[in-house]
């Protein structure tokens, strides 16, 4: 309660147009509260292929140069130590190497997720 209390004071603040939270697991009913105070929370189910594209668009992002990060030593390190494998099916599994978390990165991950649909959204009304 609290959290949601300091998310809702934040996106007050700082005149907050929508949020990507993740769905699953207690994301969910933690969700629902958040749209119940009046914030425009959008749920990203993750599963092997959402979390694939969104890092991908992501890596794009920092290889065209369209995003730029705070200097936060935790995010720089979860970015530099994460990893890709390939799964016997032929698939990929994006994570953080073992004893090490991902937080930070699939944050930002939905971040951009969230800020390029929204800029998309605003680029296909520009056009009619």
């Amino acid at each position: 309660s609290m959290q949601r209390q300091r998310i809702k004071a934040a996106c007050d603040r700082f005149g907050v147009a929508g949020i990507v939270a993740e769905a699953n697991a207690m994301g969910k009913p933690n969700n629902d509260e958040l749209r119940k105070m009046g914030l425009p929370v959008r749920d990203f189910t993750t599963t092997n292929s959402t979390k694939a594209d969104i890092i991908e668009n992501l890596a794009a992002a920092f290889e065209q140069g369209n995003i730029r990060i705070l200097n936060d030593a935790t995010l720089i390190a979860e970015l530099q130590a994460y990893e890709v494998d390939r799964l016997p099916s032929g698939m990929v599994r994006y994570s953080a190497p073992d004893s090490m978390h991902d937080d930070c990165v699939m944050s930002l991950a939905m971040a951009w997720h969230g800020a390029s649909a929204a800029q998309r959204k605003r680029a296909t009304v520009r056009e009619y």
